[in-house]
């Protein structure tokens, strides 16, 4: 039988080099921290979690229409979806964020707004310009879901809005700015907002718990 001899040099070396492969290096912990919400991305692109695709974002032509009261409703509308990504560099290595921003208009309040998610922002904001250099914005769910100290979510399988059976809804409880909703006020008053977004139908629900208003979904058609 055959006889093997390393020498010291040789030993140091073997060891030297198992221990440098398995550090966790300054890139593997960029590379992890780009792709934090989506994984291991072998396009380097922060990609959208794909429940804010489910339940945020709409094509053109898909609307929705609320009851407020007796007296009012709302018909919110998709008028345009943009899609891109910009890149951005960590460590020496260029990622590319991927972003979507849907537009809607609303016949109650008389204004348009939009919704803007990327891969590496975790909030979905809602934002509604005020002017060419003022806007007032809203966060309405997370990237992925998941509680934090400003949203807070609550599962529901089935959930009854009007007679009617939504299933697989997210209760988002957010604080509001009043602002947003409220043409006649630049007060930056914070409400609590509850919003119920159902998969593949959108928000079934909003609640202002402070004005206790409430917008019910009567009537929807939607693009995915």
């Amino acid at each position: 039988m055959k006889k093997i001899y390393l020498t010291t040099n040789l030993i140091f070396a073997i060891l030297l080099f198992s221990v440098l492969a398995g550090c966790y290096h300054d890139s593997d912990y960029y590379y992890h921290e780009a792709n934090n919400y989506t994984g291991s991305n072998d396009d380097n692109k922060n990609k959208i979690d794909k429940a804010v695709l489910d339940y945020i974002v709409y094509k053109p032509g898909s609307y929705w229409i609320y009851y407020l009261d007796s007296l009012s409703t709302d018909t919110i509308m998709v008028d345009s979806l943009v899609s891109d990504s910009i890149p951005f560099n960590i460590n020496r290595r260029t990622f590319y964020e991927e972003r979507i921003r849907v537009y809607y208009h609303s016949t109650y309040y008389g204004f348009s707004f939009y919704d803007l998610a990327s891969g590496r922002n975790e909030f979905v904001e809602r934002i509604r310009n005020l002017s060419d250099s003022t806007f007032v914005s809203d966060y309405i769910f997370m990237n992925p879901p998941e509680d934090n100290t400003l949203l807070y979510f609550d599962w529901k399988d089935v959930y009854e809005v009007d007679g009617e059976d939504y299933y697989d809804v997210y209760k988002v409880t957010s604080p509001g700015n009043s602002v947003f909703y409220n043409s006649d006020t630049l007060l930056d008053e914070e409400v609590t907002m509850y919003h119920y977004f159902a998969r593949d139908i959108g928000l079934i629900k909003r609640t202002n718990v402070d004005l206790d208003e409430k917008w019910i979904l009567i009537e929807y058609d939607v693009y995915k």
